[in-house]
């Protein structure tokens, strides 16, 4: 009985110990990419002038517009820096 109840302890404690471990990964990862919006006004020149063709494909995620209905928003968000991986932008860790 109290081998039984050690064994439960020492699993528990494992158990939590690897949830701690895993924690600080993710919040690292939500806190990577600071964003901007920008207007309408200072959005300058056609986004295919502006942007790459994987960066137009980000704004479409980031924006959840087409590449044809980006230029219609008044507002659109862009990431301060611009990353290959699109993981660190995805607000799941």
């Amino acid at each position: 009985m109290r081998r039984a109840r050690l064994l439960t302890r020492l699993i528990w404690c494992a158990g939590l110990a690897g949830l701690l471990a895993l924690q600080p990964a993710a919040v690292r990862t939500q806190e990577g990419t600071p964003y901007r919006i920008e207007g309408r006004s200072q959005a300058a020149g056609s986004l295919h002038e502006r942007f790459s063709e994987s960066q137009l494909a980000l704004l479409e995620k980031l924006n959840r517009a087409d590449v044809e209905h980006l230029a219609q928003l008044r507002e659109v968000v862009l990431p301060e820096s611009w990353i290959d991986d699109e993981l660190p932008y995805s607000v799941l860790p």
